[in-house]
């Protein structure tokens, strides 16, 4: 008769055991992972605003060396838009322009476009890149550079700097800083619009145009500090600002700097470094915590 053989089994702790060890792994694992998500996030992110930085280059190359208008507006169609829509040519979007100039619907006709350039892959609240039926933005544009006073009130000013006569240098000034797309509110969402110009005030629960500080007229400086990782929960006091320059990168936010370049703005920043590079002519140096 043969002899039956017992095949060797996992007890019930060595079963718990490597349950436990693969849990160990896994959590050891994890942070890895959402550190190279965000690793990735944050390139995408800064992919953007370099984009952004370098269609005001070649807007001004393209226009005698002006910048991007915060009021656009075609005295041939009427059409109106924001700065990024002035940019849309630089920005591979020649067609979604041209449509929306020639027939004269501007912002209100490209404005339901989501455009990925204008999606941080960090900003949870972009969601598919269309709330409340408008395109939305996780950027905005530094307001005391494109419209300072009250120059951006009027439809189709120019802004007063060319790209060479910056007082405080191009590498100096920001162009564009993060700011959270849609803050979820009870009376709706506040929507950062990307093609709204800065004469639209939006919808009634305060969607509206990508600025930032507040304009026009342009509220006088100082500027308050960013707001770093806001949280989407209304009941708490780290609550999205939407007045605020804002990002969801750990205790960083990005921005993009006149001379092209794009570079993270750390939490430690100081009120006055941060003040110095919003304003384009205050001829102040920085301090260490830029």
């Amino acid at each position: 008769m043969r002899q039956r053989t017992s095949l060797p089994a996992f007890t019930l702790i060595e079963l718990l055991v490597v349950i436990a060890i693969i849990a160990i792994l896994l959590g050891l694992l994890l942070p890895a992972v959402q550190k190279v998500r965000e690793s990735a996030a944050r390139a995408q992110c800064a992919n953007n605003l370099k984009q952004q930085s370098l269609a005001v280059q070649n807007y001004a190359s393209a226009n005698n060396g002006r910048l991007p208008p915060a009021n656009f507006y075609s005295p041939q169609t009427g059409a109106q838009g924001s700065t990024y829509f002035a940019l849309l040519p630089f920005l591979e979007q020649s067609n979604l322009y041209t449509l929306y100039v020639q027939n004269g619907q501007g912002y209100l006709g490209a404005g339901s476009v989501p455009l990925k350039v204008f999606q941080c892959p960090s900003d949870p609240t972009v969601q598919n890149g269309v709330v409340d039926g408008q395109g939305v933005t996780s950027y905005s544009i530094n307001a005391a550079l494109f419209a300072p006073g009250n120059s951006g009130a009027v439809a189709g000013s120019t802004p007063p700097y060319n790209i060479g006569n910056i007082p405080d240098g191009a590498s100096n000034t920001i162009a564009f800083v993060e700011q959270v797309a849609a803050i979820p509110l009870p009376s709706g969402p506040h929507c950062n619009w990307w093609a709204f110009p800065l004469t639209d005030p939006g919808g009634s629960n305060g969607s509206g145009p990508c600025y930032w500080p507040d304009a026009p007229p342009l509220v006088p400086p100082p500027y308050p500090l960013p707001q770093f990782n806001p949280s989407l929960n209304p009941s708490s006091p780290n609550f999205a600002n939407g007045a605020l320059a804002a990002g969801f990168h750990p205790n960083l936010l990005m921005i993009a700097l006149m001379d092209g370049s794009v570079r993270p703005v750390a939490m430690g920043i100081s009120l006055n470094s941060w003040n110095y590079a919003v304003q384009p002519a205050d001829g102040m140096p920085f301090d260490s915590t830029w």
